[in-house]
């Protein structure tokens, strides 16, 4: 949003965070119950390239709680771990809270410690080359007020 500084009609709002959590499929067959089961040997988890902002996040994670293994593969982004865990060709992966809420009974969630020191946050600002800029500032005052802060809570956002 920085960089989209000079394009902003007014500045911008937080308007909601993420953290990361672990998932695995449902039935577990790796038996995961907490997050240093992925450093067990034959544990296969994934997490997303470096160069993404999830895999930052999930290396400063990793390094947070001294995960000596290595991922099995590095996707390239959240959606791509997702689907390595739900089809079964992962045994965990790290993804956002609001992916977690997303895939719902197709995973199970594990906390992962210090995951609250490496948020994620989102800002939203009406643009001064809207076409419609009352629109767009109704727009962010929807995502904003209370019913917007509601809906973004369902999908597993945290608050701003």
């Amino acid at each position: 949003m920085d960089s989209a500084k000079s394009a902003q009609a007014q500045g911008a709002q937080d308007f909601a965070t993420n953290t990361m959590v672990l998932v695995t499929p449902k039935d577990n067959p790796a038996g995961i119950k907490t997050f240093a089961d992925i450093d067990r040997s034959g544990v296969a988890y994934v997490a997303c390239v470096d160069t993404a902002p999830c895999g930052k996040v999930a290396a400063a994670l990793m390094s947070d709680n001294k995960v000596s293994s290595r991922p099995a593969s590095l996707e390239v982004d959240v959606k791509s771990v997702l689907a390595k865990v739900t089809s079964d060709e992962a045994d965990a992966g790290f993804v956002y809270t609001t992916d977690a809420v997303a895939a719902g009974d197709q995973v199970d969630t594990v906390e992962i410690p210090h995951a609250a020191d490496e948020i994620t946050t989102y800002p939203i600002a009406p643009l001064t080359q809207s076409e419609n800029p009352d629109l767009a500032r109704q727009f962010v005052d929807l995502v904003l007020s209370d019913q917007g802060q509601q809906v973004l809570r369902d999908a597993g956002f945290g608050k701003p």
